[in-house]
């Protein structure tokens, strides 16, 4: 599981770093910032890439005296890490466009560009939907958001597309659509943050998992009710909480043996990593 996870972030450098030295060379040929903007954005997810590689293995360390739950929040760091990368190279960019838009510099219409960027379109979406696979078989925060991070990048090489194939008819196109490109990858930025942040600060799962972790402790037998269920993110991983209810008159060893079952079978769901359970005697 491990090694996928290192050969997903080992294809995005090699991919990413491909696509901006081709479309850092052909925006400087063309003068189109529409397309530097896109090399903009994989020489971010270069960076990128190389943040959540470290900060994977990272979170793979076993757990030690100094970090007793282990290292898993490393990813929804690296995570933030994406997110600020991608604020910088918006910022970059949208300040460029304004500037082209006062003092306008004259773009060359070029097949090549529009082939190129029509090719990362394709390799884009090609890589979200693989990174998206590896990130639900490994629950990998980090490279989920390499995932949405390369689904905006799909799309932000498309407006860069319609803009460098407008600038023949309209010469600010490719200007307005380099700050279009910005927006995308600020949304981005901005969705991934969110995320991440969740995992750091211990939020809530989504309530499906807590409906499960409801439904899995009441089918075990001797409980006979649920009391608080409390799910928190350690990472990006689940811990829970959760107070079960049994029959006052049940020997010790009963109550133990169910405490048990109750633990071993919310730990077997997906996605938690520790399940700590309160005994209530009715």
């Amino acid at each position: 599981m491990e090694r996928s996870g290192s050969i997903a972030t080992t294809i995005g450098v090699v991919v990413n770093t491909a696509l901006f030295i081709i479309k850092h060379t052909v925006g400087i040929y063309t003068g189109s910032l529409a397309v530097i903007s896109d090399a903009i954005n994989s020489l971010t997810d270069i960076l990128t890439s190389f943040a959540v590689a470290i900060s994977f293995r990272i979170s793979r360390k076993k757990a030690d005296p100094k970090h007793m739950y282990g290292y898993t929040r490393a990813e929804p760091v690296a995570g933030l890490i994406v997110a600020l990368f991608a604020g910088v190279a918006a910022y970059e960019i949208i300040t460029a466009a304004i500037s082209r838009v006062i003092n306008p510099t004259e773009v060359l219409f070029s097949w090549l560009a529009i082939g190129v960027l029509a090719m990362s379109v394709i390799v884009k979406a090609l890589m979200s939907i693989y990174h998206t696979k590896v990130s639900k078989q490994l629950r990998s925060p980090s490279i989920k958001a390499i995932a949405i991070d390369g689904r905006y990048d799909s799309i932000s090489s498309a407006v860069a597309l319609i803009g460098v194939i407008g600038v023949k008819y309209f010469p600010l196109a490719d200007s307005i659509a380099a700050g279009m490109v910005a927006l995308f990858i600020l949304w981005a930025g901005y969705r991934i943050a969110s995320e991440n942040m969740n995992y750091l600060m211990g939020g809530t799962p989504d309530p499906e998992m807590v409906n499960a972790i409801r439904k899995t402790a009441k089918e075990v037998r001797g409980v006979i009710g649920i009391g608080a269920v409390r799910p928190h993110y350690v990472g990006n991983q689940v811990h829970v909480e959760i107070e079960i209810y049994v029959d006052e008159k049940d020997t010790v060893t009963l109550v133990h043996k169910i405490q048990e079952e109750v633990r071993d079978d919310i730990e077997a769901l997906e996605g938690i990593e520790e399940a700590f359970v309160h005994i209530v005697p009715r």
